[in-house]
């Protein structure tokens, strides 16, 4: 793992809305630059392990708002998800610092028709965000 790939994000906590779907909330250890709509790549490396497990998840903040914020379904045979469930307040994983993607809200359109479901709606929440703080 190539360490200055990647940045320590601290588990604030998480609410859950069901037995396996939850917000999860983190802040990082250095400042971050993303367009709403992209995603992070999370991961933790446990000891033992040559490779980190890591996998792509939508922002659901905006990039004002001061913690990062994602959708995350538990997939009980996951190799991930499980061990993020485990986190207790102040825990650390690792996150890439290049956040990516091309979804994001396409400024020419005027008007857009966004659907989703379940953890999909993490990019339309950041978007609504920030055009919300935009506006203000």
């Amino acid at each position: 793992m190539q360490k200055d790939r990647y940045c320590r994000l601290r588990f604030l906590g998480r609410e859950d809305f069901s037995d396996d779907l939850a917000l999860f909330r983190f802040d990082a250890d250095t400042p971050l630059d993303f367009t709403p709509g992209q995603y992070a790549t999370l991961g933790v490396h446990p000891e033992g392990m040559k490779r980190p497990l890591l996998r792509p998840y939508s922002l659901a903040s905006a990039p004002h708002d001061d913690e990062l914020e994602f959708f995350i379904e538990l997939v009980d045979e996951g190799k991930l998800t499980p061990r993020l469930w485990t986190l207790s307040t102040g825990d650390r994983i690792w996150m890439r610092k290049k956040i990516v993607g091309r979804f994001v809200l396409d400024q020419r359109r005027r008007h857009h028709i966004m659907a989703s479901t379940v953890t999909g709606v993490a990019p339309y929440v950041s978007i609504m965000r920030a055009q919300a703080h935009a506006l203000k």
